[in-house]
């Protein structure tokens, strides 16, 4: 995950939206790269990359 979340800052333009699924129970894992809850009826959660 950290590698991932080093090429999203090096590459992904400013404003880009990351979203991914997350297994149900998984989300605090995600917070700890800023990640958040998209809908508390999904499993799914976004971040925003600025720079």
């Amino acid at each position: 995950m950290k590698v991932l979340m080093k090429y999203l800052e090096e590459n992904a333009p400013d404003k880009a939206f990351v979203g991914l699924f997350a297994s149900k129970g998984k989300g605090e894992f995600y917070e700890k790269y800023n990640f958040r809850n998209y809908s508390p009826n999904m499993t799914g959660m976004f971040k925003v990359i600025s720079e």
